[in-house]
């Protein structure tokens, strides 16, 4: 995960959908969709970032730029239903959960 604000690079947000799969089955929320049942979720984003969510009323509304979180989305892949994550979450998750990286082979 990389820390940049530029357009067109990834953000201090940006999570490999590989660790984002692993997060969602390490925690167990690796479930069928609890519209229709299917099992396969797709992850939603943008071609340049993640989604936010942006945050208004009281006195969000006055900062600028507007306070926001970031979000995971994923989607079914059969009903389109609409499932979001605070990314910020994930991101705390995968740091306690470091990848067990294989042993060397032994020569």
């Amino acid at each position: 995960m990389t820390r940049s604000a530029e357009k067109g690079e990834p953000s201090e947000y940006r999570i490999p959908p590989e660790d984002i799969h692993r997060a969602f089955e390490g925690m167990g929320a690796n479930k069928p969709c609890p519209i229709c049942g299917h099992e396969h979720w797709k992850l939603l984003h943008g071609e340049d970032d993640y989604p936010s969510i942006v945050l208004l009323g009281g006195d969000q509304m006055l900062s600028s730029p507007p306070l926001h979180i970031a979000i995971t989305m994923l989607f079914c892949g059969n009903c389109l239903f609409l499932r979001s994550h605070p990314t910020k979450g994930l991101i705390q998750w995968l740091e306690q959960n470091p990848k067990e990286e294989p042993p060397p082979p032994e020569e």
